[in-house]
């Protein structure tokens, strides 16, 4: 099956389509190395569990993807992980891409229009909205105007 979700490393192994949504099941790609040593090779697998994520929508659908998030116990150091997946945002359970696009659509949008559009729930947006209005609100600087002119 051809992966036409532009996620590097991801295997789409299925795909399903419903009438507002649309489900994807992938497999995450593995890890080079140990996360706690960095020994690379010595690590075998230890379970699995599909883990569903957030995605961008496709053709006004909301897209979920099923990621096999797989665990890996280390020979060398004899500990147990989970690897990190790229192009995701595990705090949020959604893609990369999609984090940023509700950042932008939340400040041009209502929140419960972006959540309807991207089958997240209104808070989440919420929080996503006001983490990047904090961040842009310590960077900002606003200036003083030197002269100040009133009229009569």
């Amino acid at each position: 099956m051809i992966n036409s979700l532009s996620l590097p490393g991801y295997q789409l192994v299925d795909s399903d389509e419903q009438n507002e949504d649309i489900h994807f099941r992938l497999e995450a790609p593995t890890p080079v190395a140990c996360e706690g040593c960095c020994v690379q090779g010595e690590f075998v697998r230890f379970g699995k569990r599909d883990v569903p994520y957030r995605d961008l929508p496709i053709h006004g659908k909301r897209v979920t993807l099923w990621v096999v998030r797989r665990r890996y116990t280390c020979r060398a150091c004899k500990t147990t992980f989970r690897p990190q997946l790229p192009e995701m945002v595990d705090g949020f359970r959604m893609t990369l891409r999609l984090h940023e696009y509700v950042e932008k659509e939340a400040f041009n949008h209502p929140y419960a229009y972006v959540a309807d559009t991207t089958g997240l729930d209104e808070k989440t947006v919420r929080d996503i909205f006001n983490a990047r209005a904090e961040f842009l609100g310590r960077w900002h600087r606003f200036e003083t105007p030197r002269i100040l002119g009133i009229d009569e």
